[in-house]
């Protein structure tokens, strides 16, 4: 049975239940890669009591929420809203970001832009020095002053990716049926590729000329929302020249 409590008050608007064991249910196969897809795919969440470090949910008698095809479970969760893997139709593994990078872009021995001006350690021997440093510098023009701004600003976030809006990731060729301006004919995660899309390359942030305080201030509707998401900074304006003596 089932109980209630009414003075218990909550927003969610949904349930599960999760019934007893049933003795007489058939055992259902679960997929080899499937599994590997999970427990590839895991989350530190997951990783925690009571679930697993290693399998998540796959230990004895926790519930796992499920799609089962033909008598056989090829995709699973720890809840009823899981991920469901991206996969290509000629695969079986989960797709990644270099599943749609074009052959002819993959060489290790290419240096890319990140890794010119970052540098990076390979293993003990193969490693590149960076070219970015941090030094104080000398102001040594500003005849309209410094500060865009004499008091400090809340600047709009410079948020990370977003993967769900793989709208943005990919190319989306009208050539090839895939309308950038039609939802259903989107190129998406399990899309072939290279054959009908790739990924589109670097992302950069845009590059503004003159621009007004209203142009990079956080409206403060959207700060009290989320709070610790932002920061305050002292822009300075364009025009300002810094001179750095050790340089020359």
């Amino acid at each position: 049975m089932l109980e209630t409590n009414n003075e218990i008050q909550s927003n969610r608007n949904s349930h599960v239940i999760i019934l007893e064991k049933n003795e007489e249910a058939e055992e259902l196969k679960i997929n080899e890669q499937a599994i590997k897809n999970y427990v590839s795919g895991l989350t530190p969440f997951q990783k925690e009591p009571p679930f697993n470090d290693i399998q998540g949910c796959l230990i004895e008698g926790l519930p796992i929420f499920y799609v089962e095809r033909g008598g056989e479970v090829f995709f699973f969760g720890h809840c009823p809203n899981f991920r469901v893997p991206a996969i290509f139709p000629q695969k079986t593994n989960i797709n990644s970001p270099i599943g749609f990078v074009p052959e002819y872009l993959r060489s290790e021995n290419a240096i890319d832009i990140a890794e010119a001006i970052f540098g990076y350690i390979h293993g003990k021997t193969d490693s590149r020095a960076g070219r970015v440093f941090f030094t104080d510098a000398r102001v040594e023009y500003a005849d309209e002053g410094i500060w865009f701004d004499e008091e400090t600003v809340t600047p709009k976030i410079l948020a990370s990716p977003k993967p769900t809006t793989f709208q943005h990731y990919l190319v989306q060729d009208m050539h090839k049926f895939h309308d950038p301006d039609q939802k259903v004919n989107l190129a998406h995660y399990a899309t072939p590729s290279p054959d009908d899309t790739v990924i589109r390359g670097y992302k950069m942030y845009w590059h503004k000329g003159e621009v007004k305080l209203e142009d990079i201030k956080e409206l403060d509707r959207n700060i009290e929302k989320s709070p610790t998401q932002y920061t305050r900074i002292k822009p300075i304006k364009s025009g300002v020249i810094f001179f750095i003596p050790h340089l020359f």
